[in-house]
């Protein structure tokens, strides 16, 4: 009986966990954050920016400086697709094939040109945090 009971538990957590794994063939890039409920994800692409990618659609999004004169970074992606990071110049976020640049202190402020970077978004994508120059919308 113990034997039995055993196996069959065995049997079900391998089938569970085999459940839980996709395996995606998405060619030529570079994986950086996934959202929690796995329909988004987010690539650095060629041309030094970053990709938002709905894995249920197909759906892409290309965001990068055609000049290639900064470097942009994802640091995470929301269940809806909103993603969070950098532009190279300040805290921004990618929502629906839009950017989105975060509100930076005022000109003239000791803040102003230091890079803030957007480092986490919450699953329902209400809210951000970061560090750097990001202020509050008013």
């Amino acid at each position: 009986m113990r034997k039995s009971l055993l196996t069959a538990a065995l049997a079900a957590m391998a089938m569970t966990s085999a459940n839980a794994q996709v395996y995606d063939n998405i060619p030529d890039y570079e994986f950086d954050c996934i959202s929690d409920n796995g329909q988004f994800i987010s690539a650095s692409n060629i041309n030094a920016g970053v990709t938002i990618i709905n894995r249920y659609t197909g759906q892409q999004y290309d965001f990068s400086d055609p000049a290639m004169a900064t470097v942009y970074s994802c640091w995470g992606i929301s269940n809806n697709g909103i993603a969070v990071g950098n532009n190279g110049y300040c805290a921004c976020y990618w929502k629906d094939g839009k950017e989105i640049e975060l509100p930076q202190p005022a000109e003239g402020d000791a803040t102003h040109d230091t890079m803030g970077t957007a480092f986490s978004v919450s699953a329902n994508g209400k809210y951000i945090i970061g560090g750097g120059n990001i202020t509050a919308p008013e």
